[in-house]
Formats: structure tokens, sequence, C-alpha cells
């Protein structure tokens, strides 16, 4: 179950220079109540630890203030009786010394999950109420049942949100300080959380048209290499201009994405990418939400360029992390999992060198657990790409690590990483499963499962995914161990909540889709239905050769189909489910650089021109023939194909040479050839007296 990366970073580096003094306030959040702003309360007696500096605290007006070194600080940690933060990212970022204060917002826990359950509630509700007005739109609509029915079943369709995005909204409206937002922006944001979408789109509209105001930054911008001496204030608005413009373009986002238009989804956060390309956070956000999407040529460029920008010391530590996150996934992607593992562990080596003395001076269980989190979660996706890459070993050992990590960390904090534990369980069963170790994997995907049916009581949407990936699972177990019946149950329940999926979300989830109808053939394969094998094996197919990820599939699909077209002497589909394995694989070569498929090219050569034989089709049984060894030309089987081919064209002299060349090594070969070559008609009339004359040769 490839993967949600969180990693939780405590201390953050300090960079040295003059010093001066920073400003800043504690405060709880400032919030929107019946559409007017309610502030913040300033909270006194919290404790503000700068690393290398004394800590201080905050006055009753919720002020504090202390010198840096220079131009950037960091902090440790922010302490009050009953109040945690609100931005769980806070300690992951390096701050720079500014004259505007810093805000430090914390809240008591039991209100930040509040606010986050409320949030949830809310989002869900708008999204229930437009189902309720669309409902009752289709109800007064003068067409037939069956077309009421028809509109209803595309409606409850393309009300399968994506979840995760419903999860990150939340969380983003439960940290949100409306102190530091101005009026507009503020009802803008309220809006969207209460639902009401388009009042948001009215809002945003009074701004102007934002392709517009793009223009105008963009002319503002080449403005400003002509008014030098306006160039700081210049610079200054325009600065604050991309901000809103980028806040705008990400509300947009969110907008679409809550009405399941991936597409403008996807144009809004990338524009917002491109306002600003040195912005870290920016391309990490385009690129992961196109990787989501599978829009995997538009997802490299922001990958590439945020894994670029990584090296820029300002940005923040959390940023970097997911920076090398991403491309680790990329790289797993695109079939590199050696290279990803790698990426990891320079992650780990890095993450414990920098935060060693931290290890040994912090001994309470919270903070263990802050510390070793990051590390338990790189270990998790060294054991996944070792797992990926078929270094079983290697995977078991990284996993058995996370694992002890997260168990103890359950432990010391009690409801925290219960999550991760979990899937990481169903990781270390699926490594089982490769490992052909099937009890134990078949345990622990049971144990998985009970627990997920358990939970989508509450959330059902929630855990679709999990258990459909955990019946994946079983169903290839079942496969494996002879229990078809009960593969066959397991698949289709995955199947059915994939396909649920895909239906709304097609880019992100027909792929999974794929996976599992290609599981199914070969179910079907094994129980001899074979015509639900071919129709499940083509479905398969279309859907892989649509992704440049999945390319290597549907070559392997095409192949199964072929040989099984072959069982049924459907010569013409062999020839044409061949084809497309063969151009699959030379994709790969040609486009991915894939040289471990020559010699599946080769031989895929070699089959083509043996069944042009059996078609008659002599000229490209030659044709690919001479491909094939040109390819491979270890392959010698395919020269009795040459031969053959060469005779049933009237060039016996030619063919001599080649069946004299091989009669010692492939005698048996060409005998059985010609053998198989009258049954199925294939040897000209013409031509059977050469044939009998090569016999002669052969037993010479």
């Amino acid at each position: 179950m490839k993967r949600a990366f969180i990693l939780s970073l405590f201390l953050l580096v300090l960079t040295a220079a003059s010093a001066q003094t920073q400003q800043g306030v504690v405060k709880t959040k400032g919030r929107m109540v019946n559409g007017q702003l309610q502030p913040g309360t300033k909270l006194s007696g919290a404790v503000i630890a700068v690393r290398g500096r004394s800590a201080v605290l905050s006055q009753s007006n919720g002020k504090f203030s202390f010198p840096t070194n220079g131009q950037s600080f960091m902090l440790d940690s922010v302490r009050k009786k009953g109040y945690q933060m609100v931005d769980a990212e806070f300690f992951k970022r390096t701050y720079r010394y500014s004259a505007n204060p810093l805000f430090i917002v914390m809240e008591p826990p039991e209100q930040q999950q509040a606010d986050q359950l409320e949030a949830q509630r809310k989002i869900r509700r708008t999204l229930q109420r437009q189902l309720q007005q669309r409902e009752d739109e289709i109800e007064t609509m003068q067409v037939s049942l069956a077309e009421k029915q028809a509109l209803l079943d595309q409606l409850y369709k393309n009300q399968e949100n994506n979840e995760q995005l419903i999860s990150e909204m939340a969380k983003r409206y439960a940290e949100l300080d409306y102190d530091q937002m101005d009026e507009l922006n503020g009802r803008i944001s309220e809006c969207i959380l209460n639902g009401e979408l388009v009042k948001a789109d009215s809002l945003l509209r009074t701004k102007g048209d934002i392709h517009e105001r793009l223009e105008e930054l963009k002319r503002h911008q080449n403005a400003n290499t002509q008014v030098r001496q306006d160039l700081e204030k210049s610079e200054a608005l325009a600065q604050r201009k991309l901000v809103d413009l980028a806040t705008d373009c990400y509300s947009r986002f969110e907008i679409c994405g809550m009405e399941s238009r991936f597409d403008s989804a996807a144009h809004y956060i990338t524009m917002r990418a491109e306002l600003d390309t040195t912005n870290l956070r920016y391309q990490i956000d385009a690129g992961r939400f196109l990787r989501h999407q599978r829009q995997h040529s538009k997802a490299k460029i922001y990958i590439f360029r945020a894994y670029r920008c990584r090296i820029d010391h300002r940005a923040d530590i959390a940023d970097l992390i997911n920076a090398y996150d991403l491309m680790a996934q990329y790289l797993s992607d695109e079939g590199k999992h050696d290279m990803s593992a790698k990426i990891y562990k320079i992650m780990i080596d890095s993450y414990i060198n920098t935060y060693s003395i931290a290890f040994e001076k912090y001994v309470s269980g919270e903070t263990n657990a802050i510390l070793n989190a990051p590390v338990a979660m790189l270990e998790k996706e060294i054991a996944l790409e070792c797992m990926y890459n078929g270094d079983y070993e290697e995977s078991e050992k990284y996993f058995k690590a996370a694992l002890e990590k997260l168990e103890r960390m359950t432990k010391d904090v009690p409801g925290s990483y219960r999550s991760e534990l979990y899937i990481t369980n169903i990781d270390l069963a699926e490594l089982y499963r490769r490992m052909k170790r099937y009890d134990e994997s078949e345990a622990i995907y049971k144990i998985s499962l009970d627990t997920a049916r358990q939970r989508a009581i509450t959330d059902p949407k929630g855990y679709d995914n999990t258990i459909a990936c955990i019946q994946h699972g079983l169903g290839k177990i079942f496969m494996s161990t002879n229990r078809l019946p009960e593969s066959e149950l397991a698949l289709q329940e995955a199947l059915d909540i994939y396909t649920r999926y895909a239906d709304n979300n097609p880019q992100a989830y027909s792929i999974q889709v794929a996976y599992v109808k290609r599981a199914l053939a070969l179910l079907y394969y094994k129980q001899n239905r074979d015509g639900e094998c071919i129709r499940m094996s083509e479905s398969a197919y279309n859907i892989f050769v649509d992704n440049s990820l999945s390319i290597n599939d549907a070559a392997v699909v095409a192949s199964n189909l072929a040989q099984l077209y072959s069982k049924h002497k459907k010569y013409d589909e062999y020839l044409k489910w061949s084809h497309n394995s063969l151009a699959a694989y030379q994709y790969l070569l040609e486009v991915k650089n894939d040289t471990s498929v020559v010699k599946k090219i080769a031989i895929r050569q070699g089959n083509l021109s043996w069944y042009s034989l059996l078609v008659k089709n002599y000229a490209d049984a030659e044709k690919y023939a001479r491909i094939g060894l040109a390819t491979d030309s270890t392959l010698h089987w395919i020269a009795t194909n040459l031969a053959h081919a060469l005779l049933f064209q009237g060039r016996l002299e030619e063919a001599k040479v080649i069946y004299r060349q091989y009669k010692e090594e492939r005698k048996a070969t060409f005998l059985d050839d010609f053998k198989q070559l009258e049954e199925a008609g294939a040897i000209p009339k013409e031509r059977e007296a050469d044939v009998e004359r090569i016999k002669k040769i052969l037993n010479e």
C-alpha cells in the first residue's frame, strides 16, 4: 500500500549572523462567528525555547521577544499547560528575522480536535446539500423513470469525492487563524468551509479575473525593471499580489476538487506553482497532486523542480524532506527502487546525525516518539522499495525495525501512531505473500481486514481503499494456495470498490482496477474460463497501455492473451496481441531506455515469425525472424523459422544453408516443425517436394 508520507521533525538548524531582536505573540486562533471576526486570546506564561538561547516567557499580553544571532532562527518547543501548537509543521521551519511579529497559535487539544471534526462535518454537509439539490432537480425533470434513474446513478457516482482532499481541507481550516487574514480572504475561506461555494466564487470574482490579474502581475513585474527608484516598494507590492494570487489559485483548486473537477483542480494548482517556480512548497503541492492523478509527465516537471529547489537554504526543513520524499516516490514509480531506497537511507542518516544530541538529551516517552517517528516512517519506505526491487531479506529487516519503533511509540503516546502501525503491518503482509510465506501473510491480512471492516462502520469512505487493498492481497494468496472460490470472492470485492472510485476519478484509481482485473484473469485461466479470462485481460490491457508507468504490465498481459488465443488456434488474434506485446517492450527500450527487455523483444519477434508461418504469411515470417536474430543472435531457434520462411517462398538454396548450419543442433526441432506446419496446412502444395528434400538432408 503506497503511502501517505508524513514526517515530524523536532529541531531546526541555526544560521549565525548579526544580532537583532525578534518580537512575537502567543495567542489562540482568531475565528469567524456568524460572519464576524472573533479575535484570538493572548496567552501569557507560554515557554518559548529558542535554539541556542535561554527560554523566554510570554507576557500578560501574549508578547515575547528574544535576540537572534542573525537573519534566521529556529524554535525547539513552545509549551503551555493545557495547550498545544495548532500548526504541527511549526517546528519544521527555519525562520528569518522580520520586523513583523512572529505569531505562535495554540489551542487546547480538545478544542483543536473539535475544530477539525466540525470542519469535516461542514465539508461533508456541503456535499450532502449538493446531492440533495441535484436529486430534487432530477425529480422535477419531465423525463422517463429510466432516464431519471440513469441521472441519479451518475449523480451518486460523482459524489465519491477524494477523501484525502476532504481530510486535508478539514485540517487546513481547523488551523486557520483569521486574525492573520484580511477581511475579504477571511470571508472567502469562511464561505468555502460553510459550503457557500457560489458566494465564495463571487467574492473571488470581486478581485477581478484571475487570469487578467496574472497578466497584470506580469506587467507589473516587467515594469519594475524600468522603475529603479521605486524598485523596493514595487517588488514588495508584486510579492503581495503574487501571494494573493497564489492563495486564490489554491482556493479555486479546493473548490474544483470538492466538485470532482480534477482537471480544473490540476490547472489551478499548477498555475500557483508557475507563479513562483522557486517556491518549494508550491512545486511539491503541484507534483504531489498530479502524481496522485497519475498525470506523470506533468508531475515530473514539478517533482524535479522541487528536488532542484531543495538546495535553497532558506527552505523549511519540512519542505526539504518532502522534496526528497517526492523524488524518491517518482523513482519508485519509474521502477528505480534501488535509487529510491538510497534516497530514504540518506534521509535517515542526515536526520539522525542532525538530531543526535536531541536523541541523547530528551528521554520522555512523548519526545522519544516525536524523534523516532521520522526514522520509523523512513525505514518503512526503504522496506517498500526493497520489496519492489525483490530484495526481500533487506525489506523484512527494515519492516521489523519500523514496526518495533511504531509499537513502542503507540505505548509511549496512547492513541498516536496507530494508523501508521496498522498500515505498516498490511505492507508486511504483502511482503510475506511475495516471499510465499502464505500462512503469515494471510494471518496479518485477516486481522487487518477485521479491523478495517469495524472502522468502516463509522467511516466507510475512509476504509474502502484499505479493504480493497487487503482483499486484493488475500485473493492472490487464496489463488496461490488453490482456494479458487475464496479468491474470486475477495478479488471481486476489491474490483467493486476500486471501480466505484475509478468511475468518479479514473486518473487516480483506474490502475488499481487494472491490477485486480489481471489477477481475476489469471484466476479464470486456472478455472478454464477462457472467455472471461480474455474479457478481463483485454480490459486490464486497455488501462495499462494508457499509463506510461504500466507499459511493462501491458506487455505481459498482451503476451498472455496471445498465448491464450494460440491455445484456441486463433492465430490472427495471436498475431494481434503479440504485436501489442512487442510494441510495449519496444516503448520500454526506446523511450524508457530499459535494456532488460532486449531479449523479450527478440523472443516476440521469433514468435511472430512462427505464427506468420502458420497463417501462410511467409514474407512476414522472414522479416520477423531476421529482426529477432539481429536483436539476439543467441536465440538459434529463431533461425529454424527463417529457414522455413525461405523454403516456403521457393528459395531452396538459401534455406539449405540454414538447415545444414543448424542440422546437428536443431534437427529434432526442424522435423517437429514440419509436422506441426503440415497439420496446420501451412506448407504450400508446390513446396511439399522441397520439404521432402530437406528431410533427407536432415536425416543423412
